[in-house]
C-alpha cells in the first residue's frame, strides 16, 4: 500500500470518528446543560450563526419531550 492509500484511509477514519462524536453530543448533556444551550440559541443573537448546533439542541429537546422529559420547556 502506498502513502496515498494510507493517507486516504486515515482521513476517512478521522472524518467518521468526528461525525460520530457530533451525533451524540446532545444526548450526553444533562437536562440543565441542554436547557442552557437551547435557551442561548433562542435568545442570544451571538449563537444564531451556529444553526446546526441549535438544530441539534432542538431535536434533543423534542426527543426528551416525547419521553415526558420536559427539559427545555
Amino acid at each position: 500500500m502506498g502513502y496515498k492509500h494510507i493517507f486516504a484511509v486515515f482521513t476517512l477514519v478521522m472524518l467518521l470518528s468526528a461525525c460520530e462524536k457530533k451525533a451524540s453530543i446532545t444526548t450526553d448533556l444533562s437536562n440543565l446543560e441542554l436547557r442552557t444551550q437551547w435557551r442561548q440559541c433562542l435568545y442570544d443573537s451571538a449563537t444564531k450563526g451556529d444553526t446546526k448546533a441549535c438544530q441539534q439542541y432542538q431535536e434533543e429537546c423534542k426527543k426528551r419531550q416525547d419521553t415526558d422529559n420536559f427539559a427545555c420547556y
